[in-house]
Formats: structure tokens, C-alpha cells, sequence
């Protein structure tokens, strides 16, 4: 248990290195093992979350998208997002059934590995660029401007 709680260690300092080095505002929740931020990508402003699992050697990454799924569109987005889901190679979207957002997170595990801060810096980028490239395309099927057909032939 004690490895585990080091390795844990290691995984927050390499969260919090990295942030710095790409010079990002963030705030750590009061016993630091959350960091909280907020990414700006072309034209929405992700809140992301970065925190470690030690019983499982996790590190996750996550976002929030900025709208609530419509309730008549609950079933049909999930399926939407089950063939998003199907073509990205790392993360996933996922919709909380119980306040109807979408969330998208990326999981890395460093069971028996060092913490890599590449590997960390890798996933911010790689939030960033994939919540940045489908909020649009998620918000508009949302509002019912494409249908399902139409968005996972276009995804």
C-alpha cells in the first residue's frame, strides 16, 4: 500500500510539473489530489479535471461539455455517442444519466511504469483537440439541427 500511495505521489507531482510547464492557470482541491482548470479551445472553454485513482494506478483526465442533453434526445444521443465512441482511439463521451451532460474522459494507467509527464502532456493535448472538435457537432444534434443518420455519417 505504501508503493501504491508513492506511485500516487509521483502521478500528482508530474500533473502539477506539467501544468506549470505549459503554463496553466489550475487550482488543486484541499487534500491535492484534484487539479481544476479551465482549456480554451476554438470556440468553447472546457473545465477540465485532472486526478489520480491510487487503488487502481489511474490517471484521469475530464471534461464537461457546456450544455445539458435535451430529455427527448437522451436515448438517441446515446447511441450517437456509442459510434462517436467507436472511431477514438483513446477517451471516450460519455452522458451522465443523472444531469443529462456529457462528459468526455481519458484514463492512462501507470501500474508497474513511472508517471510520464509526455504521457500526461499527450492527453491534456489530446482532450483539448477532441472536445474542441465534437462539442459543436454534439450541440447541434442536441438541438436537433442534423439528425442521427447525418452526424455518424459525417463523425
Amino acid at each position: 500500500m505504501e508503493n501504491a500511495a508513492a506511485k500516487a505521489r509521483e502521478a500528482l507531482e508530474s500533473i502539477e510539473a506539467v501544468l506549470s510547464e505549459l503554463n496553466i492557470n489550475f487550482k488543486k482541491s484541499e487534500s491535492d489530489e484534484v487539479f481544476s482548470l479551465d482549456l480554451y479551445g476554438d470556440d468553447i472553454v472546457m473545465p477540465v479535471r485532472l486526478w489520480v485513482e491510487p487503488e487502481y494506478s489511474l490517471v484521469m483526465i475530464g471534461s464537461v461539455l457546456p450544455f445539458m442533453v435535451e430529455p427527448q434526445k437522451l436515448d438517441e444521443t446515446a447511441i450517437v455517442l456509442n459510434e462517436l465512441n467507436s472511431r477514438i482511439v483513446n477517451g471516450a463521451f460519455y452522458l451522465d444519466p443523472e444531469d443529462h451532460y456529457i462528459k468526455f474522459k481519458i484514463t492512462d494507467s501507470y501500474l508497474g511504469a513511472p508517471v510520464s509527464k509526455e504521457a500526461i502532456r499527450f492527453n491534456v493535448e489530446l482532450l483539448l483537440q477532441t472536445v474542441d472538435k465534437y462539442n459543436d457537432k454534439l450541440l447541434a444534434f442536441n438541438k436537433g439541427n442534423v439528425d442521427r443518420i447525418y452526424f455518424t455519417t459525417c463523425i
